[in-house]
C-alpha cells in the first residue's frame, strides 16, 4: 500500500508540474532594436540630390546632343581676317581650305598639327595647291589638345593683329572649342563654322553606338572645361613647349 501511495503522490506531483507549465505565461520575445531615425533623415536628402543630379545630367546631355545635331554652317557674307582650323576630326582641314579658296579670308592657320607630319604630307591631305599652301597657310605644331589649340591660336592671332576669326571644327567639338578660344582670345570675334560630317542627327543620334560614345565623351569634356573655368584651374601639359611656335607653310 505504501508503494502505491508513493506512486500516486509522484503522479500527482507530475500532473501539478504540467499544469503549472501550461498555466505559466509565455515569455514575450525581446523587441527588435529599431534603427535610429537620423539615418533616414540623412540618406533621404542625399538620395534625392543624387536623383536630381542624374536627371539634370541626362537632360543636359540630350539638349547638348540635339544642339549639336542642329548646328549648321553659316552663310558667310563678310570677309574675316583669317580662318583657323583645329585638327583632329574628319574633313576639318579640307573644309577650311575651301573657305580660303572662296575668299572668306586671306589667311588660314592650322592648329595642332602632329609634329611628325611633314609639310608635303599636309599639303597632300589639305586639298590646297602648292602656291596657296606656301603663301597663305600657317601651321601650328605646338598644341596637344583643345586647350592648347586655344593658346596657340591666340598667340598667332595676336601676332597678326587679327580681330575676326572663322573657326572650323566638327559640330560636336565646336562648343568646347569656342569656350577655350574665348578664354584665350577674349578680344577677338569668333565665327563658328561647324563641319557637318558627323552622323549625329536629331532623330537617330541615340541609335548609333559610335556616335553616342563620341557625344558622351565630348559632353563630359565640355562639363569638365566649364568646371575648370569656374574654379579657375589652369591645366598644364597642353603645349609641347612653353613658347608657342608657329611656322609658315613651305618655309
Amino acid at each position: 500500500m505504501e508503494n502505491n501511495d508513493h506512486d500516486i503522490d509522484q503522479t500527482t506531483d507530475t500532473m501539478e508540474q504540467q499544469d503549472a507549465a501550461i498555466d505559466a505565461p509565455e515569455e514575450e520575445p525581446a523587441p527588435k532594436k529599431r534603427k535610429s531615425s537620423w539615418v533616414g533623415w540623412i540618406w533621404t536628402p542625399i538620395a534625392l540630390v543624387l536623383l536630381l543630379a542624374i536627371g539634370a545630367s541626362i537632360g543636359g546631355f540630350v539638349r547638348f546632343a540635339e544642339d549639336v545635331a542642329n548646328l549648321k554652317a553659316p552663310d558667310i557674307s563678310e570677309k574675316s581676317d583669317a580662318i583657323v582650323v583645329l585638327t583632329g576630326g574628319k574633313s576639318r582641314i579640307t573644309e577650311a581650305v575651301s573657305l580660303l579658296k572662296d575668299g572668306k579670308a586671306n589667311r588660314l592657320f592650322i592648329s595642332g598639327v602632329n609634329p611628325n607630319i611633314s609639310d608635303n604630307e599636309l599639303l597632300r591631305v589639305s586639298g590646297a595647291d602648292k602656291a596657296l599652301f606656301d603663301c597663305c597657310i600657317d601651321i601650328g605644331k605646338d598644341a596637344k589638345d583643345t586647350i592648347g589649340n586655344g593658346k596657340e591660336i591666340a598667340q598667332w592671332a595676336s601676332e597678326q593683329n587679327y580681330k575676326t576669326l572663322i573657326v572650323v571644327t566638327n559640330n560636336y567639338h565646336m562648343r568646347r572649342s569656342l569656350l577655350e578660344l574665348n578664354s584665350a582670345t577674349s578680344d577677338i570675334e569668333l565665327i563658328a563654322y561647324p563641319v557637318m560630317n558627323s552622323e549625329v542627327k536629331t532623330e537617330n543620334w541615340y541609335k548609333d553606338t559610335p556616335t553616342l560614345r563620341t557625344l558622351i565623351n565630348e559632353f563630359a569634356k565640355l562639363n569638365l572645361a566649364y568646371f575648370r573655368k569656374y574654379v579657375g584651374v589652369e591645366m598644364a601639359g597642353n603645349l609641347y613647349s612653353e613658347q608657342v611656335v608657329t611656322k609658315q607653310a613651305g618655309v
